[in-house]
């Protein structure tokens, strides 16, 4: 299972070695972010 944290990782290797167009980087970063952002969100709840 891969994590978020190394998805984002893939993303940026991928980038600077020229496999994913800046524009494409960006949107996949921005639903990474989302996706931490949501389940962060998530468990705090669930610790309550």
């Amino acid at each position: 299972m891969i994590t978020l944290r190394e998805l984002d990782t893939q993303l940026i290797i991928a980038k600077e070695v020229k496999l994913l167009a800046p524009a494409m980087f960006d949107s996949a970063l921005k639903e990474v972010d989302e996706m931490q952002r949501i389940l962060v969100s998530t468990l705090q709840t669930l610790e309550r």
